[in-house]
């Protein structure tokens, strides 16, 4: 959230907005949820890379974890992946700050923005 992407060539305002937005959704969305994960925590689970939990309420799907890579992306239900998925996203949020503090360390980023006139 502190890495001034874009703001070199498009200035402030884009990432002002952008994380105003998560702001908004966190706060009026009750289908999402965003935790973000303090400096102090140190190195976790999600440095290995992005990846997402598909879980079904149908007991004849799978749950399946989708991996992000540079140029392309795995679909993947085997139950051992997944478990282990299931585990470091368990630990990733009891260790990420609660949506309450995520809001506010977001307008903590918001506040140390360079202000420029277009934002």
């Amino acid at each position: 959230m502190r890495r001034p992407i874009g703001i070199a060539t498009k200035g402030p305002g884009v990432m002002r907005r952008q994380i105003e937005h998560l702001i908004r959704l966190s706060t009026t969305k009750d289908n999402i949820t965003l935790q973000i994960i303090p400096f102090e925590v140190g190195a976790h689970a999600a440095e290995a890379g992005s990846f997402t939990l598909l879980r079904y309420s149908d007991y004849e799907l799978a749950d399946m974890v989708y991996l992000e890579r540079l140029h392309d992306g795995e679909l993947n239900d085997k139950r051992s992946v997944v478990e282990a998925y299931t585990k470091a996203m368990t630990r990733l949020s009891v260790s990420a700050a609660t949506p309450d503090e995520t809001v506010e360390l977001l307008k903590g980023v918001l506040a140390d923005l360079p202000r420029s006139e277009s934002t």
